[in-house]
């Protein structure tokens, strides 16, 4: 008088759309997508310090602007 449970069966909605294919993750697509994401990083990484010395120069060129003395003007006596 064993009896096995009966399972039910996973059915989807029908709602005309295609299922959704779902792509495996394999080892080698992982390592691609984090060599991918360091490169960009990277390169990232350089611009920021391409940037921020832009930057820097920008700020201190603006400090060294000096007052310009007005011109003496000669008494027209």
């Amino acid at each position: 008088m064993s009896s096995t449970p009966e399972t039910p069966e996973a059915t989807q909605p029908e709602t005309g759309d295609a299922p959704v294919k779902v792509r495996k993750f394999t080892l080698n697509r992982a390592l691609k997508k984090i060599d991918a994401v360091e490169n960009k990083n990277t390169k990232l990484v350089e611009d920021n310090k391409k940037l921020k010395a832009a930057l820097h120069e920008i700020r201190s060129a603006h400090s060294r602007i000096r007052r310009i003395p007005k011109p003496v003007v000669p008494d027209a006596e």
